[in-house]
Formats: structure tokens, sequence, C-alpha cells
């Protein structure tokens, strides 16, 4: 099916599709305009015929998008969703790059997006993206159709698809189910996996903050003591410290004292942070110097028909007397 007639059965059965280049959007106001109507898709094609991908828009149709790489764990979730919708309405689960899966569901009631990030037994992920779980809502859209810009394979669907299922057998949720879905998600995972719900940073401050930024030094503090994000969190708290002018020797010695105290278990991967630690501040020590000098303000330049000796020859004279030269007795020197 091209992307056109793709885009009318979805209008047709109760979907809002967009057309998209790989996984972006191409529509400049896709996000915030009213649904989409036959004629416009028809324009589409013409205009944006690069865009070969469908996407549905999550307004109506929130989509429960598993951002995990784990098979066991990804399945998991969706096990649990099944138990938990499945008896509301039709489950279909999407793929595009597996284990990765994306479940519609529907709602009469819009609702921002929600994210619970987690963190593995191990501890081993990337801080900038961890594993997560992302209910999607108003203003986000889902890539449902056409080819996965990394596997390079069309997306699949078991359990039936958009346009052969209809919207409306859809389970429907309001958002208050769908932060009882991530509660009850986190408490799974941490039951089954070891896996711990990944902590909101607080308000992170300027690093000099004595007020609005103090929850965050505590926030990183608990996070090395439990050996959680070790690496972001050393960073982060050395970065604080070196803007508040701490010396690197004290800085590294806080840090390390922390790691010390830590009740995570003091493998390879923590011996491996602890032995950076210098490096770390010696790093963050490096931007704050660039950053002040980038911040300096030049030095004013003399003025015109002015020595810049002038100021000195006053002093001198004040403490020596105005009869005395500084330029005569230094030639005597």
């Amino acid at each position: 099916m091209n992307p056109r007639d793709c885009r009318l059965l979805l209008l047709k059965t109760g979907f809002d599709p967009t057309p998209c280049n790989e996984k972006a959007a191409v529509l400049k106001d896709w996000a915030v305009r009213d649904k989409t109507n036959p004629e416009e898709i028809g324009i589409w094609s013409r205009t944006f015929p690069y865009a070969q991908n469908t996407g549905i828009r999550c307004k109506f149709t929130p989509f429960i998008d598993v951002d995990i790489e784990v098979e066991e764990v990804s399945k998991a979730v969706e096990e649990l969703a099944r138990e938990t919708f499945e008896e509301h309405g039709t489950i279909m689960v999407r793929t595009g790059q597996a284990p990765k899966r994306a479940i519609p569901l529907r709602t009469d009631e819009p609702f921002k997006k929600l994210t619970r990030s987690f963190i593995p037994k191990n501890g081993i992920y990337n801080p900038s993206k961890p594993p997560k779980i992302e209910i999607l809502g108003e203003g986000q859209q889902c890539v449902c159709f056409g080819i996965h810009p990394d596997t390079h394979q069309r997306y699949s669907w078991v359990g039936g698809e958009p346009g052969q299922v209809p919207r409306e057998d859809l389970p429907h949720v309001r958002e208050t189910d769908m932060v009882a879905f991530l509660d009850a998600v986190e408490k799974w995972l941490e039951e089954e996996f070891g896996w711990q719900a990944e902590a909101k940073r607080p308000n992170k401050g300027n690093g000099a903050d004595q007020g609005a930024g103090s929850p965050d030094w505590g926030w990183l503090y608990a996070n090395i003591i439990a050996g959680r994000d070790l690496h972001g969190s050393i960073l982060a708290l050395a970065g604080k410290m070196a803007a508040q002018k701490i010396e690197g020797g004290a800085i590294v010695n806080q840090i390390r004292g922390l790691m010390e105290a830590s009740t995570a278990p003091h493998d390879k991967r923590w011996q491996e942070r602890y032995d950076a630690i210098p490096r770390t501040v010696a790093y963050v020590q490096q931007q704050e110097a660039a950053k002040a000098a980038a911040t300096a303000e030049p030095s004013p330049a003399p003025q015109p028909g002015t020595n810049p000796l002038d100021a000195a020859h006053k002093a001198f004279r004040k403490w020596f007397g105005s009869a005395r030269n500084m330029t005569s007795m230094c030639s005597t020197w």
C-alpha cells in the first residue's frame, strides 16, 4: 500500500496520520494543527514526495513507547500492558528496532507525554539516553508505517495494525490510568529484574546557589552513595564544586570520600570511576577557567593623550615629594 492510501485508510478508521521523513514529521505545525482531511492527504504526496513514512498523532491515540533494549524486560512491559488493558480493547504491538516496541491506545481526554526512566541492575547504561518508557501524548507522533532509518526494514505489527483495526477498538485510557500503569511497571521491574526508576534531578542551580540549587547537591551525593549514574553524578558534582572555586585537591578528596562510603559493589566499574576522579576534576576546572576567560572584561585602553605611567608618577610624587622625579631617580639606579 502506498503512503497516500495508507494515510487515507488511517483517517477513515479514526486515526490522525501525518507524513514523516524517517522519524521526523515534515509539516511545520503538525503538533498543533487540526485533524487532517482527505484533500490535504492528497496534497502531501506531491508536496513532500520524500516523506514516505507515516506517523499517527498521539493527541487522541496515545502510545506506550517501550524504549528498552533488553528483550526480556521489554517483553515484560508488553505483557503487563496486555494484563492491564487487553480486556478493554485490542492490543496491537508495533516493532521498528527490536526489542523496542510501541502499543497504541485511545483517549478522549488528551494529556501530555509521561516518562519513566530506569537504571538497570548492573548500573551500566548511557545516562544521556537511559532505558525508559514513554506514554506519547498530545504534541507527539509515533511512526507506524514505512522504513525504519536504522534497521532499513519495514515497521511490523503483531495483533493487527491501525487501519485494519479501527481506533474505536483500542483500549480507552485517561492520564490517571497511564500514571498508574507506569507505577505498576516500576514496581514490577524492581521486583523481577532489580531495575530502579531513575530519580528526577532537582533544580540544578548554578553551583553557587544557597537556595534553589541545594536539593541538587543532596541528590548528587545520594546518587554516588547508592552507586547510581556514577559518571554523570561525579561529573556534575565536581562541576558544582569548581563553580564555587573549591580547590581541586579538596574536590578530589570529597568525591573520593563519597565513593569510599558508597553502598554499591566496589567492583571494576566502581574502581574505574574512582580512578577517573582526578581527571574529571581537572576537566571541570579547565571548563570553569575557559568560561571565566570568555566572560572576563578586557582592560580599558589608555585614553588618547595620556601616558600609562602617569598614575605611577603621581603615586611616586605623593610619597617622595613633588620635587623628586621618578624617571631621573630611576636613571641613577
